[in-house]
This record gives structure tokens, C-alpha cells and sequence, in this order.
């Protein structure tokens, strides 16, 4: 039986610890042994950080806490690197002594700050390490990347990301060497509601009725998913009609004020009466229920869980061609797809399924087909499984070093 040990830095809500939680469902316990562990302690981290506990828990998924404070967060750079280096020396002797008291086979990392850690957890050791990432830069810096992240990348048996794009991104950031990537897309579950749809309606403060059409954008609370551009998208809707409601759904970064923001800016531009801006800390099939039109302005990404959520759930959508989103949604066939920050072409592409209930139909039904062949859990868990059980297989033999 395989060990893969899966390490993530820790579990708030967002699309690597997603995947990791639909990986740790649906694993082949016959042949593998399975084991989750955060490198921060849940007590340590703020709430949003640490959000996804829950559903771990629910799923029958062990997490174990390597045990990390969270100390440095939040505080200046200049009073953070002085002890960077001996914190993550830290990390890798507490990771390195876990991957051989479990005696484990394959280390299975997620992420920029795990990778790092995994990386020189593994280095020198016969356990391989797969890496998990959606871009060759983070879009939030993270320090000495540029030296830490080709290491790691460097380090790693495999690394895996979800599209071509970002397969190509990896491997040309990483000139002159050569590295092995793999593109193994997202399999996601169909969220499901654990709420009537009118009674979230009310809860969000949104008026019930099929006249009342709600456009939704679920995903993280940074600027570059491009809430801003949904904002002035639908202000041009709502100079055409007034029946639809926006929701702008999703956590923003501790201390960032980046909802604040929205919140200002959608005043600007005399949309707040209908724009509601939340963090949903319930089951995002809640949300998804009252969603008549999904749009994703994304201005850089890879391959979204949600727009993958809306596909499984047959929602019609208008997404934007960046990295791998083009690969997921054929324009015309699954789905709409317009440029990027350009907060007109987006108006126009919702109006055209907002006016046009038939075409939207029928784009839906083709994008849940799409899910159905090559998004599936099964589907991703079934090529991971295949791609981990070859590292362990080929791991090097020799000595553990200490």
C-alpha cells in the first residue's frame, strides 16, 4: 500500500485546498494510505484561514498540524525575514521527522509556502515530492520566490498544474533546466444546498421570484478575479434592466479592506442597491442555488474550481480567455467567453443570456456534458492516483538523511 502524505500550509477557503479536499475523498483506500497535514496549527491562524476545517472534518478526512504559529503574519517585511530562515528550518526537520516516523512514500505538496517546505523536506531523501502548482509566480509575492520557487520546482519528481498554459508558464520560467509537468485538471463535486433557495435569497437580502435574476461571482476577494470589472459591467445591465441583482461572493485576505473597497466603489457607480458583497461561510451549494448566470472576470488565472462548479451544476456562464479557462469553456458552445478587463464586452455577453433564457439553456446543458467527460472527481483522482503510485514506485533507494 502506497503512503502519500498531502501537505498544505493551511485550509481556508480557496481552490488548491478544494482540490486537495476532493483528492482525500475519493482516493482508492484499497491501495493507498492516505494522510492530510497542515504546516500552521488551526489555533494559530485566523478564522478565514482555517475555514475549510469543517468540511474537512465532515468528509472523514484526518488533518494533522505539523503545529507552525502564525506570528510573522501581518507584521512589516523588515520584522519578518530576520527569523524566515530559522522558522523554516523549522518546518522541514518537524516535516522531515513526520515523513519518516509514517514511514511515507510519496509527499504530495500544495501550494508556493508547502512546496518550499516540501522541497527541502524531501531533498536528499529517497521519498519523492509531486508539487501542485497554478502559476510559475504567485500572483500574491511571495519572498525570494525567484530563487526558492525554481528549487522547488527543481526538487520536485512531478510538478502538476491544471491547464496547458500554465504547463508552458512553468516550463519557460524554468529555462535552461528541464522539468517534468503534468496537467492534470480539477475534478470538483456538484456543491450542494443545505437551504431553500428563497430563504438564502432573503438572507443575502435579495428579492425572491423568477423575475429577479441574480449574475454571481464566486472566488476569492482579491483584485485580480476582477470584481472590479463586474462592478462597471453591471452598471451598463442595469441601464438596460433593473430585474437583476449582482453577488460578489468570496474571502478576502486578512487586513486587506479589498470588500471595503467594493463596497465604495460599487457606490460610485450607483450599483449598491443591487450588488451584495458577502464572505458565505455556509455551503457554497447555498449560493449556487439562486445563480441564474455565473460570470468569472478573472484577469489572471488558471483554471477556477468555480467555473468548473457552474458547469457541473448546468449554470450558464461568461468567463474570460485567461490561462486555462478558454480549454473548460468553448465560446459559443459551454459557455461565453470575452476579453478580459473590458467591462462592456462583459455587459453585453450577460445581457445575451439574461434576454436569451433558450440560448443560455442550451449552453449549460453542453457545459454539463463537458463536466461530465473530463471534470469529474473521479476522473482527476483516477490520473493523480496513477501519477503518485509511479513516483513511489520509482523512488530512489538509499539511506534516509537526518
Amino acid at each position: 500500500m502506497t503512503h502519500v502524505l498531502s501537505v498544505i500550509d493551511d485550509l481556508g477557503f480557496g481552490g488548491g485546498e478544494n482540490r486537495l479536499l476532493t483528492f482525500a475523498r475519493t482516493i482508492d483506500r484499497r491501495r493507498f494510505r492516505h494522510s492530510v497535514l497542515a504546516i500552521r496549527a488551526a489555533a494559530a491562524c485566523p478564522p478565514q484561514s482555517s475555514a475549510m476545517r469543517a468540511q474537512y472534518a465532515a468528509a472523514g478526512v484526518n488533518v494533522v498540524d505539523l503545529g507552525e504559529g502564525d506570528a510573522a503574519r501581518g507584521r512589516p517585511l523588515a520584522a519578518r525575514v530576520p527569523g524566515a530562515a530559522r522558522r523554516l528550518a523549522r518546518k522541514v526537520r518537524r516535516l522531515r521527522r513526520v515523513m519518516r516516523d509514517q514511514r511515507v512514500d510519496v509527499v504530495d505538496a500544495h501550494l508556493e509556502s508547502a512546496g518550499v517546505v516540501a522541497a527541502l523536506a524531501t531533498a536528499g531523501t529517497p521519498v519523492p515530492c509531486a508539487l501542485t502548482l497554478y502559476s510559475a509566480r504567485p500572483p500574491a509575492a511571495v519572498p525570494a520566490w525567484d530563487a526558492i520557487g525554481r528549487f522547488a520546482i527543481w526538487n520536485a519528481r512531478a510538478t502538476i498544474t491544471d491547464s496547458d498554459v500554465r504547463a508552458d508558464d512553468i516550463r519557460t520560467w524554468m529555462r535552461p533546466a528541464r522539468v517534468r509537468v503534468f496537467v492534470i485538471p480539477n475534478g470538483v463535486v456538484p456543491p450542494r444546498p443545505a437551504r431553500p433557495p428563497d430563504e438564502v435569497r432573503r438572507s443575502l437580502a435579495i428579492p425572491c421570484g423568477a423575475h429577479v435574476r441574480v449574475v454571481a461571482q464566486i472566488g476569492g476577494l482579491v483584485p485580480y478575479k476582477g470584481y472590479g470589472v463586474l462592478l462597471h459591467a453591471a452598471r451598463l445591465i442595469l441601464a438596460a434592466r433593473r430585474d437583476v441583482y449582482f453577488l460578489l461572493v468570496g474571502f478576502e485576505r486578512p487586513g486587506s479592506g479589498y470588500a471595503a473597497h467594493l463596497q465604495r466603489e460599487a457606490a460610485a457607480l450607483g450599483v449598491a442597491a443591487h450588488t451584495r458583497i458577502v464572505s458565505y461561510p455556509g455551503p457554497i451549494g447555498d449560493i449556487w442555488s439562486i445563480v441564474d448566470v455565473h460570470a468569472h472576470a478573472t484577469l489572471f488565472d488558471s483554471l477556477p474550481n468555480a467555473i468548473l462548479e457552474g458547469m457541473a451544476l448546468a449554470k450558464p456562464a461568461v468567463v474570460t480567455a485567461v490561462g486555462g479557462i478558454p480549454d473548460a469553456v468553448e465560446h459559443g458552445r459551454t459557455g461565453l467567453v470575452v476579453r478580459p478587463d473590458c467591462p462592456d464586452d462583459l455587459a453585453a455577453a450577460l445581457l445575451r443570456l439574461l434576454d436569451d433564457p433558450d440560448r443560455a439553456r442550451r449552453l449549460a446543458e453542453a457545459a454539463h456534458d463537458r463536466y461530465r467527460d473530463e471534470y469529474r472527481p473521479d476522473v482527476m483522482t483516477g490520473r493523480l492516483e496513477a501519477l503518485l503510485e509511479s513516483l513511489a514506485r520509482a523512488r530512489a533507494d538509499g539511506p534516509w538523511i537526518a
